[in-house]
């Protein structure tokens, strides 16, 4: 909201690290004095296309999925690298 300060970041605690995302846990500080804590997700972003052939067809790939144990079929996708351009994750 315009005119609304953000709220200040007291301090942050990185409580999971995994392959792909991280939890953190963020203390913040409203200007009204109140302490509110957030977790986040913190993923380094990604990148899907929808591949569309000649005859106006859908590819899909099919990958594994492990919380619902099955194979999936899904649009392509990449996480991207760090200082990856999106472009350079997709054409990967």
């Amino acid at each position: 909201m315009a005119g609304v300060p953000d709220p200040e970041v007291i301090s942050r605690e990185l409580i999971f690290e995994g392959v792909i995302f991280d939890v953190a846990v963020s203390t913040l500080r409203t200007d009204d004095g109140r302490e509110l804590e957030r977790a986040v997700v913190e993923h380094p972003g990604a990148v899907a296309m929808v591949a569309i052939d000649e005859q106006g067809r859908w590819l899909l790939v099919e990958q594994y999925r492990h919380p619902v144990r099955a194979r999936l079929l899904e649009i392509p996708a990449g996480t991207l690298e760090p200082g990856e351009a999106p472009e350079v994750t997709a054409a990967r």
